[in-house]
């Protein structure tokens, strides 16, 4: 995890939490349209932990709700790749 978040070379940088409860992909989409490299941070089954996500928003990560149901790790991924693209034009929706 650590190496990741030294990594500069994404113009945004999200982060899955499961304790996020008011903010979504869409809200982040609207304070930031453009984003041309994205990097989206999964945690393990059982989540982040609190340190984790504090290092990660230290670092420039946003975290983002993926709504009230706790998803399987490898579910959160393909949920958060499609927002991804869905808003940030990658599936010709918005572009």
């Amino acid at each position: 995890l650590d190496e990741l978040l030294e990594r500069n070379d994404y113009t945004l940088k999200l982060v899955s939490w499961e304790k996020e409860t008011s903010k979504y992909i869409r809200d982040i989409y609207k304070e930031q349209q453009k984003a041309d490299n994205v990097i989206v941070l999964i945690g393990p089954e059982g989540g982040f932990t609190e340190e984790e996500i504090q290092k990660s928003v230290e670092k420039g990560f946003k975290p983002f709700s993926l709504g009230p149901r706790i998803l399987r790790c490898e579910t959160a991924a393909i949920v958060s790749v499609a927002l991804v693209q869905h808003y940030w034009g990658d599936l010709g929706i918005f572009s």
